[in-house]
């Protein structure tokens, strides 16, 4: 499709690494010291994403396709969403143990929310019920950027800039091949 547009493709990248990219653009790279956590939760991609050190440890998260649908649902609400985020702690949680066992590692205490979901607050809150024992934060890829007026007035009128997450990342990936 790149080819028939007559544009010459120079690099890809899988969308968990463009997610790490974005990380590091909030210069948190202090936080990678110890072990995070960035959830990828959406109606298309689902997977719990862990770096330390910026070594990323990916594993995907099962949802079936009645909940990626209801996860899509403007102003859900909150009894519909809990079953939801029963099925993604339980994942989670055996995830995070895995994890810790095999890299002998410490307690994870982040753990950040990237979504499309109109629901991403409601979700974030679900989510901080389940994880009393972690921090549970939504990642805006914007707030820590210096971002132009006109495209500032526009993400201001976005409910939910965790959706750009990945882009953000592609944007500022370091082109290191050449």
């Amino acid at each position: 499709i790149v080819k028939d547009a007559q544009m010459s493709p120079i690099v890809m990248d899988v969308r968990c690494f463009a997610l790490r990219n974005a990380f590091e653009t909030k210069d948190l790279k202090e936080m990678t010291k110890v072990p995070l956590a960035i959830l990828e939760i959406g109606l298309h991609e689902n997977y719990l994403l862990i770096l330390k050190d910026e070594v990323p440890f990916v594993s995907d998260i099962f949802v079936s396709s009645k909940d990626k649908e209801l996860l899509g649902v403007d102003n859900i609400k909150p009894a519909s969403i809990s079953p939801i985020i029963d099925r993604f702690a339980m994942q989670i949680k055996q995830n995070l143990d895995s994890y810790a066992s095999r890299f002998k590692s410490e307690k994870i205490k982040n753990l950040f929310l990237v979504s499309n979901s109109p629901n991403i607050q409601e979700i974030s809150d679900a989510f901080s019920k389940k994880f009393s024992d972690m921090a549970i934060m939504v990642l805006d890829p914007f707030s820590t950027m210096e971002v132009p007026m006109q495209i500032k007035e526009k993400l201001e009128a976005e409910a939910n800039n965790s959706s750009f997450t990945a882009v953000t990342g592609l944007a500022t990936r370091k082109l290191d091949i050449f």
